[in-house]
C-alpha cells in the first residue's frame, strides 16, 4: 500500500493493521483495540488512567498477544493469546528470564537488539520484524510493538508489548526483500563503529539503502551546533557511484521540513516539489538536483533528533510503499545503533587509558558497590597501609568496607562522608583507616559517587593518601620550631644581660670621663687664668720672647681643655649611639 505525506513512526503501525483484511476471522484490528482502550478511558473519567482490571479485560478482546513487562525486566501479565501464538501458558512466559528474549530465534538477537536499545531510552517501537521459536519447536515470524507505560505523575511503569502472528501477513514482502538487506547491513556496520570507522559505516549505510530501494540518491546528515542546518558526512550517488563528504543545508526558511524532524516523523513525499512539507526545499536543493520523490527518516538518539537519513528519487515521481517506510525507520536506527558502538569503543578506550593511568598513581584507589564490597583496588593500595607487612591490603578484596574503619569511623563515613559525596558528587578530609594487621593510620581521603544515566547511586570510589610521612614531618617541624623558640628565648636573655651590663659599663665610663675632665679642667683653668694675669699686669715689661712663651702656653692651655671637653661629649654620643660591628 502506498504512502504519502510526513508520517509519524507509530503511524506505520495504523497503516499495517490493514494488511490484516485478509484475516477477517480474527476478533478485531488494532485500530479497533486501541479505541476500545480510549473508550473504556472515557467511559471511566472519573478516574485518571485506566485500572489493570480494565486493561486486561480489553487486552484480551484482542487477537494480538499483549504483555506488561515491567521496569525490572520481569513480566507482570500476559494475555492468553501467547498460548495460541506460541504454545507457552501465561505461567510458563512468567517462568521465563527476560521476557520475550527466550521465544526469539538466535539469528535474529542482532535484530532484536533494537528492541532492548528502544526500552532503555522509554521510546516506542513498532512492528519490528523477527522470527519467535514456539514451544513445539516450529518458527513462526510475528512483528513485536511495544509502548512506554507511565502512571499520571508520569512514573515509569514499564512496556506494553504487542505480538502479532505475521506468518499470513503480506509482510513476507519485508521479509522476503529488506529483511536480509537490514540484517546483513548490520552485521557489516556493528564492527565498522567498534572499530572507530564511521565514515565505512556511513558509506555502507548509503550504499545499501540506494541498492535495496532502487533510489538514485541517498544521504545522510547531521544537525549543526545551531540547529538551524544540516551537515552532510556523506551523500552517495548511485549514478556515478560517488561518495561526497561535507556540504550543509540550511533549514532556516524550512520551518516544516525542520519540525518533521524534530518531532521524529519520517518525510514520506511523493511528489516533493510540491509536498507541503519538501516544497520548502524546492528551490534551493530538490531542483538544482533533478529530485523527484523524497523518503526521510529522522535520527533520533537520547530523545532528540540529531539527524537526517535522506533517500531521494531522481526524474519520476514513485510511490513510497509501508515496507520501504519500515526499513528506511530501521536503517535510522541502525544509524543510531552504530553512534552508540562508536561512543562505546571511545569509551572503552578512554577507560582503558584512565584505568593504565590510575593503575600507576601512587596513591591508592578502592571503588566498592553498594553493599560494601571491593570492585575494582589498584595495585599501590596494596602497599600503602602497612609497607613493611608482606600482605599490606592483598586481604583487602575480600573484605567488607566496615573492616578497614574503627566503629567511630564508620559511622562518619555512613553519616557524613556518603551523604556528602552523594549531594556534591565528591567528599575529601582526613579520615583514620585500619590496617590488615589493625592499627589505624591517618589517611586523606576523597570519596566520587558514580551514578548511572538514571541517577541511581551505583559506586563509590576512594582516593586515598597515607598520611604518616606527611604526620611524622609536621611533627618533626613543630619541634624544630619548639626548639628554635627555645633558642630564640635563650637569646633574648642573653642579650638583656649584656645588655645591661654594657649600660651599667656606660655609666662608669661616663662617671670616670666626667671625672678626669673635672680634675684636668681646673688646673688647665689656673694656667690660662694665670698667663693670662701676667700678660695683663706685667706684659709691658717682660721680653717680647717671655710673652711669647706664655701666650703659647695659655693657648696650648685653652686647646687642652676644649679636646677634654670634645672626648667627654664622644663618650656621650657613643653610649647613646654605639656603633655596629658585625657578629663573629
Amino acid at each position: 500500500m502506498p504512502t504519502a505525506g510526513v508520517t509519524a513512526k507509530n503511524r506505520i503501525k495504523v497503516a499495517r493493521a490493514g494488511e490484516g483484511s485478509a484475516s477477517h476471522h480474527r476478533p478485531a484490528s488494532r485500530d479497533e483495540f486501541r479505541n476500545a482502550m480510549v473508550s473504556a478511558h472515557m467511559a471511566t473519567n472519573e478516574r485518571s488512567e485506566l485500572s489493570f482490571d480494565d486493561y486486561q479485560l480489553i487486552a484480551e478482546g484482542s487477537y494480538d498477544w499483549d504483555s506488561w513487562i515491567r521496569p525490572d525486566e520481569t513480566l507482570h501479565w500476559t494475555s492468553n493469546a501467547g498460548l495460541a501464538i506460541s504454545g507457552y501458558s501465561a505461567a510458563e512466559c512468567r517462568a521465563m528470564k527476560r521476557f520475550p528474549w527466550p521465544l526469539v530465534a538466535k539469528d535474529d538477537h542482532i535484530t532484536f537488539e533494537l528492541f532492548d536499545h528502544l526500552v532503555g531510552e522509554h521510546r516506542p517501537g513498532n512492528d519490528l520484524p523477527v522470527r519467535f521459536v514456539r514451544k513445539d519447536g516450529s518458527v513462526i515470524w510475528v512483528t513485536v510493538s511495544w509502548q512506554p507505560l507511565h502512571d499520571r505523575n508520569g512514573q515509569y511503569l514499564g512496556v506494553r508489548l504487542s505480538v502479532r502472528d505475521r506468518s499470513w501477513s503480506l509482510h513476507n514482502r519485508y521479509l522476503d526483500h529488506f529483511r536480509p538487506v537490514a540484517i546483513e547491513l548490520l552485521a557489516e556496520i556493528m564492527p565498522a563503529a567498534r572499530a572507530g570507522d564511521m565514515q565505512r559505516v556511513y558509506h555502507l549505510m548509503t550504499e545499501r539503502a540506494a541498492r535495496a530501494l532502487g533510489v538514485e540518491r541517498v544521504g545522510i546528515w547531521f544537525f549543526d551546533e545551531t540547529g538551524q542546518s544540516l551537515v552532510a558526512v556523506d551523500r552517495f550517488s548511485a549514478v556515478d557511484y560517488l561518495h561526497v563528504e561535507g556540504g550543509s543545508l540550511s533549514l532556516a526558511n524550512c520551518p516544516r521540513y525542520r519540525a518533521a524532524l524534530t518531532g521524529d516523523q519520517l518525510v514520506v513525499a511523493t511528489d516533493a516539489i510540491n509536498d507541503p512539507v519538501t516544497s520548502e526545499l524546492a528551490d534551493s536543493y530538490l531542483r538544482p538536483l533533478g529530485i523527484a520523490s523524497m523518503l526521510d527518516a529522522p535520527i533520533v538518539r537520547g530523545g532528540r533528533t540529531i539527524g537526517v537519513i535522506c533517500h531521494e528519487h531522481v526524474g519520476h515521481m514513485r510511490s513510497w510503499y509501508e515496507t520501504e517506510l519500515a526499513f528506511v525507520e530501521s536503517l535510522s536506527d541502525f544509524v543510531t545503533l552504530a553512534l552508540y558502538a562508536h561512543e562505546g569503543m571511545q569509551l572503552t578506550e578512554r577507560n582503558r587509558m584512565l584505568a593504565s593511568i590510575v593503575e600507576l598513581l601512587p596513591d591508592p584507589v578502592v571503588t566498592v558497590g553498594l553493599d560494601g564490597n571491593p570492585v575494582y583496588i589498584n595495585e599501590a593500595a596494596y602497599q600503602t597501609h602497612e609497607p613493611t607487612a608482606a600482605t599490606g591490603l592483598r586481604e583487602f578484596k575480600d573484605q567488607h568496607i566496615s573492616e578497614s574503619y574503627s566503629p567511630e569511623a564508620l559511622k562518619f563515613r555512613n553519616e557524613v562522608i556518603v551523604p556528602a559525596a552523594l549531594q556534591h558528587g565528591y567528599w575529601r578530609g582526613e579520615v583514620r583507616l585500619k590496617t590488615t594487621q589493625g592499627t589505624e593510620i591517618p589517611v586523606w581521603q576523597t570519596m566520587v559517587a558514580h551514578r548511572d544515566r538514571a541517577g541511581e547511586l551505583k559506586l563509590l570510589t576512594s582516593i586515598l593518601r597515607d598520611l604518616r610521612e606527611q604526620k611524622g614531618v609536621e611533627s618533626r617541624l613543630r619541634e624544630s620550631e619548639a626548639a628554635l623558640r627555645a633558642l630564640n628565648l635563650e637569646l633574648e636573655a642573653r642579650v638583656v644581660e649584656r645588655t645591661h651590663r654594657l649600660e651599667l659599663l656606660n655609666r662608669e665610663l661616663e662617671a670616670f670621663f666626667a671625672a678626669i675632665a673635672h680634675d684636668l679642667d681646673e688646673p688647665l683653668l689656673s694656667i690660662d687664668g694665670g698667663g693670662r694675669s701676667v700678660l695683663e699686669e706685667f706684659g709691658a715689661k717682660l721680653p717680647e720672647r717671655a710673652r711669647n712663651l706664655i701666650q703659647e702656653l695659655t693657648h696650648s692651655a685653652l686647646r687642652m681643655r676644649t679636646l677634654i671637653r670634645g672626648l667627654l661629649t664622644h663618650s656621650r654620643t657613643l653610649q647613646r649611639h654605639p656603633a655596629a660591628e658585625p657578629l663573629t
